[in-house]
Formats: structure tokens, C-alpha cells, sequence
């Protein structure tokens, strides 16, 4: 199959975690879209909504990325908590090395 001159765009998908009670995440939830040669898509959105704490041990990263064509937005990146939220990194990002980027989520 030949994808010469076919430029898709995939956004990364959505995260969304809601509970009751707390959430705890221990590794990364990672949502984007990446291309080598063509455009990229947006990032997903990660959204977590717990009615007590919300906890993450790790990385929270919603990207769009392309080395040879444009990137698009970072994807929103939500936390609502009734009790404390208690974040390692929280990072939403566009970047191309040579073509145009999008925003950061927000």
C-alpha cells in the first residue's frame, strides 16, 4: 500500500477517569498524535473528576507532535476534585521541527 501524498489526521484519543471516591493514577496517561512527514492531529483530552482526592504518581501529557509537517493543539488537560489534588507533572504541548506548531492545551 502505497501513502505517498496521504496526510490523515488522527487526534489522540480522549482519557477520561470519574469516580465517586478517589483516583489514584500511578503511571502516565499519555494521549497524542504524532507524525514523521505529514500533519499531526490534536492531542486528546484527559479529564479526571473525583468527588474525594485526585492523586498522580506520574506524568499527565497530551501532545501533538510532527518532525516534517505541522502539529496541532495540545490537547485540555481537566482535574476536578472535591478533596485535594496532588499532581507530579502535568505537561500539554505542540511542537514541529519544521513546520508550523499549535497552542499547549489548557
Amino acid at each position: 500500500m502505497n501513502l505517498t501524498n496521504r496526510a490523515v489526521l488522527v487526534k489522540g484519543g480522549a482519557i477520561r477517569l470519574t469516580a465517586e471516591g478517589d483516583i489514584e493514577v500511578q503511571g502516565t496517561l499519555n494521549s497524542s498524535s504524532l507524525s514523521f512527514f505529514n500533519n499531526a492531529g490534536a492531542g486528546g483530552e484527559i479529564t479526571l473528576q473525583a468527588g474525594g482526592d485526585i492523586s498522580t504518581a506520574n506524568l499527565l501529557l497530551s501532545q501533538s507532535r510532527s518532525f516534517f509537517g505541522d502539529a496541532g493543539v495540545g490537547g485540555a488537560i481537566t482535574l476536578d476534585a472535591g478533596g485535594d489534588i496532588q499532581t507530579d507533572e502535568i505537561n500539554s504541548q505542540s511542537s514541529s521541527f519544521q513546520g508550523d506548531a499549535g497552542d499547549g492545551g489548557w
